[in-house]
């Protein structure tokens, strides 16, 4: 059987390094490489075994409409302390888009805005 695992996730920015240095200071995501791909910088970061790429974009470059909308819209990330954590992003500056909520038995989220309109969801699952 053939293994499947995922390998990366590919942001669009038009400010990468600014994108890139959100999620290091607030989600201890190492940034790994830099460089230039088809003529736009991409900041390479790491978290756990999967790759992030914070690719440059353009200005005529479309926009994601705002949520929900169908194709990808978010990603999560999986904390151990969510109220913790956004207690420690609110002190920072960030802004929670919502605030920390029960969305069913053992299971919290919160969602913040990294720059460019990038949207971070934060999960925390209670186990019994």
């Amino acid at each position: 059987m053939t293994t499947i695992l995922l390998d990366h996730i590919h942001f669009r920015s038009r400010h990468p390094e600014a994108v890139a240095d959100f999620l290091s200071r607030h989600f201890d995501v190492e940034i790994v490489e830099r460089m230039e791909v088809r003529g736009l910088p991409r900041v390479v970061l790491r978290i756990g075994d999967v790759a992030i790429f914070v690719e440059g974009a353009t200005d005529d470059m479309p926009r994601v409409p705002g949520m929900p909308f169908r194709g990808i819209e978010h990603v999560c990330v999986r904390v151990s302390d969510i109220a913790a954590h956004a207690a420690r992003l609110e002190q920072a500056g960030v802004t929670l888009l919502s605030p920390v909520s029960q969305i069913r038995p053992g299971v919290q989220i919160a969602f913040v805005e990294a720059p460019d309109g990038i949207l971070i969801e934060m999960i925390e699952r209670l186990t019994a």
